[in-house]
């Protein structure tokens, strides 16, 4: 999440207590001495009981406290006087709109005629930067529609696509981006280790020809594990790595016919059936402790399958898995985004112990979609928006305030193929631009706050 934010305090006036030494009152001292912790404790009750951040509660409170230290001041002798001075100070004091930009942010509270939603911190304001993507080119190249996105544990961003027939990885870890060709084929997938180990699979022509996984050490361009297999592969996520270290691919195996799941196991590689009924389309996702979960549509219909104890069981889905993204977070629940090319997106999960499904609106045609879950559970989805062929905007659909929200990442390009990644407080989204480049969308992630004051917290 952002970082702290510069916090101004609302307190608009500390007239009264130079007031009372002025008036030389002889038991103003003690009165005076009662009043700064007297106006600090309000000043920090307003802020923690509900204050509403336009500042108004908060001036509430420090007028209060100047009332109550008048009128302890007063005792008869030289009473009027004193009375007099403090309560001329006071009504300045009490004015919560004396100083309207409490924070200096070039904004007025709205409590003061402004327009400022929070008068309290400098950061939030009409204009400011809440949502704010970005884009970069990654490479100027004619790419092919996939990409891939990981970080390592050094933050480095690792970039996977298809260029020609050639599969190559940029980094951005010399402060430029740089890239290497890893292989050579169509479909691509990637992992990268938290040492920056990449792993990568790809098939080498449009359908029914090898699939090959290989990994390279970061320093290191040649190949030394490389396996193949006569397999078809999905547009989508259909290679995963677990924590141990083990590689998992699922494939159509296109001499069987059959879904295909194999593991790397040492130094070799066991591979067996998961469904022999028509599959296709398959999405993998891993666990940590390397725990397979696998989407795909069949001749019985939609199903997810996963292996524990080396047994594989299979369940019917709502909906078509045909394209689904899927991730496995922390804690094992598994989360898959299918966009079907009509207006609706799908969002799947096993979080509750059965599968449930939630459906968002608001697209033309829902294309496809990569996910991504943050530390705290939030939701992240990165997905294509088509309004005709090759022609797409570029959306995230998130629940980290609560609420599913459909934001625009990218509206002044044809922006497809995404890939998602999370760091430190940004959403990171890889995507191509047909027959132009491979680029980057930073924006922030959700912190919960209204930081432009629009009335939608994000």
């Amino acid at each position: 999440m952002p970082g702290p934010r510069p916090l101004v305090p609302a307190l608009r006036s500390s007239l009264l207590v130079s007031c009372l030494v002025a008036a030389g009152c002889g038991d103003a001292g003690s009165a005076g001495d009662a009043s700064p912790a007297d106006t600090g404790a309000d000043a920090s009750s307003g802020g923690a009981d509900g204050s509403d951040g336009s500042g108004a509660t908060m001036g509430t409170s420090v007028g209060t406290s100047a009332t109550t230290a008048s009128t302890a001041t007063s005792d008869g002798s030289g009473g009027s006087e004193a009375d007099s001075g403090a309560s001329e100070q006071g009504s300045s004091g009490d004015d919560p709109c004396a100083v309207p930009d409490a924070d200096a942010d070039g904004h007025a509270a709205v409590a003061c005629g402004g327009d400022d939603c929070n008068d309290d911190d400098g950061a939030i304001h009409p204009g400011a930067i809440e949502f704010g993507p970005s884009v970069e080119d990654v490479a100027v190249v004619e790419p092919g529609l996939v990409t891939t996105i990981a970080v390592d544990d050094a933050g480095t961003i690792h970039i996977g696509y298809v260029y020609g027939q050639g599969c190559s990885m940029a980094d951005d870890a010399a402060g430029v981006w740089l890239s290497t060709q890893v292989g050579w084929g169509y479909d691509f997938d990637a992992h990268v280790d938290g040492d920056g180990t990449r792993r990568v699979s790809w098939t080498q022509a449009l359908a029914a020809t090898p699939m090959v996984y290989t990994q390279t050490l970061p320093e290191q361009v040649e190949f030394p594990d490389l396996q193949v297999f006569h397999a078809q592969v999905a547009p989508a996520r259909f290679l995963g790595v677990s924590d141990d270290g083990r590689a998992h691919v699922a494939y159509r195996d296109m001499d069987l016919g059959r879904l295909r799941y194999a593991v790397r196991d040492g130094d070799g590689w066991t591979a067996e059936d998961i469904d022999t009924e028509m599959p296709f389309g398959a999405a993998l996702a891993v666990s940590a402790s390397g725990q397979p979960w696998v989407f795909y549509d069949s001749s019985g219909g939609p199903r997810v399958a996963t292996r524990q104890d080396g047994v594989w069981t299979t369940e019917s889905l709502p909906v078509s898995a045909t394209y689904a993204a899927v991730t496995v977070d922390a804690d094992g629940v598994v989360h898959a985004a299918i966009g079907h090319g009509e207006s609706t997106l799908t969002y799947v999960t096993n979080a509750g112990g059965s599968w449930t499904h939630t459906d968002i609106d608001g697209f033309l045609h829902a294309g496809f979609a990569d996910i991504a879950v943050a530390d705290d559970g939030a939701v992240y989805i990165a997905i294509e928006d088509l309004s005709e062929p090759l022609v797409s905007a570029l959306r995230l659909v998130t629940n980290a305030t609560g609420r599913w929200q459909v934001l625009d990442l990218r509206d002044d390009a044809s922006a497809m193929a995404p890939a998602i990644a999370l760091r430190d407080g940004e959403v990171l989204v890889s995507h191509v631009v047909p027959g132009t480049s491979v680029s980057l969308v930073r924006a922030r992630m959700a912190d919960g706050v209204d930081d432009d004051c629009d009335g939608v917290a994000f």
